[in-house]
């Protein structure tokens, strides 16, 4: 393997907690597992400058003390989440050196540091800034892309230099405790201000050279690009200055009201059906509760971990005087005993649970991620049905989606992509198992969700034609969409 190994770094909740503090970069995917669940991530992600921090604080006691000016290069490749083991190697080049992090032999963050070629400080003007502005935010700030060419601003760190010595010792012995909050000031540059609340931290370049300036980060937008949102901003503090790259990532999908699909659906056209939706809190799963509930059916949505978002849900079908149930599930665990509460018998099943489909994975097939799939798309479903078949008034119908990964197969979905094909072959030998079960799988094409959600523009189904016609044929109201074939 290229390159020395340093050691392994490894970052738990209450690691962030004590970043956020310091840094005052609180932004939710950082701290918030439910509002992180949200994005097209999926979970909480480490600060980008926490695992630059920790891997200098590794490299400083190699290192003698700074004699001359340093140039720092960062790349975030990849986002590293809580508890993974973090890889840490470095290699050396005349005066310069290079570290970077791996997780399961996959590159996630590379930092070059050598010396600098003198520069003069970028001017950042930020004259036509209030003089509020550099207080300390309580909450990121929510920004268009659109507002973003020419914004700039101030950054200030509350906290004083030395509380950065307690967690970066050899850090701050090698290069000053000052540098060290600056360089924590990037992150809540990104985090908090611009792009804020919807962000991602594409990397950094900066000099680290006193300069005479004031007690603060300024930074001032210089470049924009609107077919993948990057913002490169330059910044000047009190010991650094240089360009930092951010992404303004897209705010959480939003599927459409209750009442638009009122509009549409005839208030009586699903009448009588009581329609078990697994994975109902968001997504698909939430549009179709809606598209039930708009045409006078019953659903009952189901949640694994958001709550919060099940009871979102079933208030706003509330608002149309129509009933809707929520219902703690994972399909990981036994069905029975999670179904005892339910109050009405499920007519159908709408199957939407997944885990984090775009995870983490190496360069050939991984066993453990297709056993995670398969839990989900296969062992899951099949208990489901189990479960339901018996009870009285039975399932009769279940609906499971599939995806046009199957036909396309893109390159690093190997795993769900098999899992999803073995849910269809399950699908189709389920009646078989189960007398008079009505089975009908879609390949659903992309369409725009919290899981499917990029940075920029791609094209996507529209959900409401997509689900609709699924929704009919389960019902009855219409012919039976083809299967997958």
């Amino acid at each position: 393997m290229e390159g020395s190994y340093l050691g392994d770094m490894r970052f738990s909740s209450r690691d962030q907690d004590c970043f956020a503090a310091l840094s005052g970069d609180r932004n939710p995917v950082h701290l918030d597992p439910l509002i992180a669940r949200r994005t097209q991530l999926g979970q909480v992600v480490v600060h980008g400058i926490h695992v630059v921090l920790r891997g200098l604080e590794m490299l400083a006691p190699l290192l003698d003390r700074p004699k001359v000016t340093y140039t720092l290069a960062v790349r975030f490749l990849k986002p590293i989440f809580l508890e993974e083991t973090v890889a840490v190697r470095v290699s050396t080049h005349g005066t310069s050196c290079r570290i970077w992090c791996e997780v399961k032999g996959t590159k996630v963050m590379v930092l070059t540091l050598s010396p600098a070629v003198i520069e003069e400080p970028p001017h950042v003007a930020v004259e036509t800034v209030p003089q509020t502005a550099g207080m300390p935010l309580a909450v990121p700030c929510v920004l268009d892309y659109r507002d973003m060419p020419n914004r700039c601003g101030r950054v200030v760190v509350q906290c004083a230099p030395s509380s950065f010595t307690d967690l970066f010792p050899a850090l701050a012995a090698w290069i000053g405790s000052d540098t060290v909050r600056d360089l924590a000031s990037l992150s809540t540059l990104v985090g908090m201000e611009c792009p804020g609340l919807y962000s991602l931290f594409s990397g950094f370049h900066v000099h680290l050279k006193r300069i005479p300036t004031e007690n603060a980060l300024t930074y001032a937008v210089v470049a924009t690009d609107v077919r993948n949102h990057l913002v490169r901003m330059n910044v000047c503090g009190t010991t650094l200055f240089g360009t930092v790259d951010a992404i303004a990532r897209s705010p959480p999908a939003e599927q459409q009201s209750i009442r638009a699909l009122t509009k549409i659906i005839s208030p009586d056209e699903f009448r009588g059906q009581v329609a078990l939706v697994i994975g109902g809190s968001r997504g698909l799963g939430e549009l179709t509760a809606k598209l039930l509930a708009a045409g006078g059916a019953h659903p009952i949505i189901t949640y694994n971990v958001g709550r919060e978002d099940a009871m979102r849900v079933a208030a706003e079908i509330g608002e149309i005087d129509r009933p809707c149930d929520i219902l703690g599930f994972d399909v990981i665990r036994p069905a029975v005993p999670q179904f005892a509460t339910l109050t009405a018998r499920p007519t159908s099943l709408y199957y939407f649970a997944t885990p984090k489909i775009f995870a983490r994975r190496a360069n050939r097939f991984d066993p453990e991620l297709f056993s995670s799939f398969y839990a989900y798309y296969c062992n899951g479903l099949a208990d489901v049905c189990a479960a339901l078949v018996g009870t009285q008034g039975g399932l009769a119908a279940v609906f499971y989606p599939s995806t046009i990964s199957i036909d396309e197969r893109p390159v690093g979905m190997t795993e769900y992509t098999m899992a999803k094909a073995a849910g269809e072959v399950l699908c189709r030998d389920l009646p078989f198992f189960h007398s008079g079960l009505r089975v009908i799988t879609k390949r659903l094409p992309r369409i725009w969700t919290d899981q499917t959600a990029t940075v920029f523009a791609t094209e996507t189904a529209d959900a409401v034609e997509a689900m609709l016609p699924v929704v009919r044929a389960m019902c009855g109201t219409s012919p039976q969409p083809l299967g997958c074939g």
